[in-house]
């Protein structure tokens, strides 16, 4: 009862704490003590991060290869290992949580759009320099050892 009373000060004075309540709570079948309010939104806020971690390393992934396939002259190691960390970051967050895969495919042209003006800030080359559709399949996308023009990676790190 103290819990639910004070529920919303212990939540914004000392989350960590809050946190240890609400854990306390659920494992001790005291839902009525919960705070509901702030649970859910913190659920929906973990929702809402690791779908920001897939958008942002799939970002990634696409400057990079885009970097890699329109401007090798330019070509870096630096790239690769980018492509390779975001890459595991995306495979983790597909085992963890399979359901990512259609919000994935759902976000993908809008994530190439951004990546592509992104690549053309960055290298300070007209936005017509890449293709206005993604030109990379989205298994190639995801697959450690594909790089642009048959490019195979010496090395890559398996992720199981």
């Amino acid at each position: 009862m103290t819990l639910k009373i004070n529920a919303n000060l212990l939540y914004e004075q000392d989350f960590n704490l809050w946190l240890e309540a609400v854990a306390n709570c659920l494992k001790e079948n005291q839902l009525e003590n919960l705070d509901f309010e702030n649970l859910a939104e913190e659920i929906q806020s973990i929702k809402y991060t690791e779908q920001g971690i897939l958008r942002e390393n799939l970002e990634i992934i696409l400057i990079h290869l885009l970097k890699w396939k329109y401007q090798p002259e330019t070509w870096s190691n630096s790239w690769r290992t980018m492509i390779d960390q975001s890459r595991k970051k995306i495979y983790q967050c597909l085992l963890e949580s399979p359901s990512l895969q259609k919000y994935f495919h759902d976000v993908l042209d809008e994530c190439y759009k951004h990546a592509r003006k992104m690549v053309a800030i960055e290298t300070d080359t007209s936005l017509e320099t890449f293709p206005e559709t993604n030109p990379f399949a989205q298994n190639d996308i995801l697959d450690r050892t594909f790089l642009p023009d048959g490019f195979f990676p010496q090395y890559y790190e398996d992720y199981n």
